[in-house]
């Protein structure tokens, strides 16, 4: 029985801009995913190779400014439709604090394409708050000036085609909260827009508080 916070670094992460933290952070999710808590992440630039898979009731908590996830741009990343960080069929989880860098500027898509920073999906009362979303997208040299997009992906799906920007989930997402959050563009990357409801439901009638 896991105790209910843990510091990602206890499973192996360095935070030192190159050591690849993936299975780490994955590790630490995992161990929580019975009974829910926090995943602590401290001050640090953290590697990521491939999606975090988020657990119910898990809190990945960071601090700040301080706190970067960021993509690698030449290993990993080669399957289409996914994302840095995936909340799929996911209830309660959290992120908070810290900022994600998909690392998009000389990025080449052909080769390691990442679609979403983040991809919520089946989701419900999950928390997405002070997330810095930064240098999202493919380099403009490398994706023929088409820019990719979203950052953020809520998806709404009824029917078992899962194939197409859903990670998987089949189902709505219900009362998720995205507060204090910052989108930015810098360097050479392009992304289409920052927020996108993607949904095959003909009824889906998006309600939004701010």
């Amino acid at each position: 029985m896991c105790d209910n916070v843990k510091t990602v670094t206890w499973f192996g992460a360095i935070g030192d801009g190159s050591t690849d933290s993936t299975s780490a952070f994955q590790k630490a999710i995992d161990c929580l995913s019975e009974d829910g808590g926090v995943v602590y992440v401290p001050g640090g630039v953290y590697n990521l190779s491939a999606p975090l898979q988020m657990k119910s009731y898990v809190v990945v908590q960071g601090e700040g400014a301080q706190t970067i996830l960021k993509a690698s741009q030449t290993s990993g990343w080669n399957e289409s439709y996914r994302a840095m960080v995936e909340l799929v069929g996911t209830t309660g989880a959290e992120v908070r604090d810290l900022v994600l860098d998909q690392h998009g500027s000389g990025r080449n898509p052909l080769m390691h394409g990442i679609s979403y920073t983040m991809l919520i999906n089946d989701a419900s009362d999950c928390t997405i708050d002070n997330v810095f979303f930064r240098d999202a997208g493919y380099d403009s040299g490398n994706s023929s000036g088409n820019p990719s997009g979203p950052v953020l992906l809520l998806s709404a799906k009824d029917s078992d085609n899962t194939s197409t920007g859903t990670g998987g989930g089949v189902g709505g997402c219900r009362n998720i909260r995205i507060t204090r959050c910052t989108f930015v563009q810098n360097g050479t990357a392009g992304v289409g827009f920052c927020i996108r409801l993607h949904s095959d439901w003909l009824d889906m009638k998006p309600q939004f508080v701010h």
